[in-house]
């Protein structure tokens, strides 16, 4: 899969969630875990520009939440669903 632009992967994931872009770091842990675990996935973005995003937080926290989100999408079927479908909507992005 190509590489995602910030912008696409974060409008992807608001789409599925229906929740406004300006809105996303107030989304709840998941959503944000989630976004982070796309982000470092699909674009080559630095944890401390993905950090910037959710108000602040650290490279480190980045790293942390990424590893925690993958470990709860192994055993979560219907989270790997949903980061599917969003994966998916990213490919039909217009480029």
């Amino acid at each position: 899969m190509r590489q995602c632009k910030i912008g696409e992967v974060i409008e992807a994931v608001c789409s599925y969630f229906k929740v406004p872009s300006d809105r996303l770091a107030e989304g709840g842990k998941e959503l944000r875990d989630m976004t982070i675990y796309l982000l470092k996935r699909h674009t080559s973005v630095m944890n401390r520009q993905i950090g910037d995003l959710f108000e602040g937080l650290t490279y480190s926290g980045v790293s942390k939440a990424n590893q925690r989100f993958s470990v709860r999408m192994s055993g979560d079927r219907s989270l790997r669903k949903a980061v599917e479908k969003i994966t998916g909507s990213m490919s039909n992005v217009k480029v």
